[in-house]
């Protein structure tokens, strides 16, 4: 990854996959586990499955084998800005504070 200064670093995995399970160019698990790293490295945590799995056909599925490639913070946020990913996103964070307040809960029982 680059930071705007120009700054590189090495992309964070983000699940239980490895580094060398990431690959793109078509439409399996290996392009769904970039997408989902690159989100997570943006977003600054691990985005719901769903919203991986529409980043990787608009971005790592159709980058070409074996090519370099490259995406931007500005491509990212016109991604994340859809209202379709806005608002499985909410959805997720719902689900999440549900999850909290269930486990709060069980905690006090």
């Amino acid at each position: 990854m680059e930071q705007p200064n120009g700054e590189r670093y090495p992309l964070p995995t983000s699940g239980d996959h490895q580094l060398e399970d990431r690959t793109w160019g078509y439409g399996g698990a290996g392009p769904r586990y970039l997408a989902q790293d690159i989100l997570a490295d943006h977003l600054g945590y691990v985005p719901p499955r769903t919203v991986a799995i529409h980043y990787r056909s608009a971005g790592p599925a159709r980058w070409g084998q074996g090519k370099p490639w490259k995406t931007t913070s500005e491509e990212l946020d016109t991604f994340l800005a859809h209202p379709e990913i806005q608002e499985l996103l909410e959805d997720w964070r719902q689900d999440q504070e549900l999850q909290r307040e269930i486990e709060e809960l069980e905690r006090q029982e």
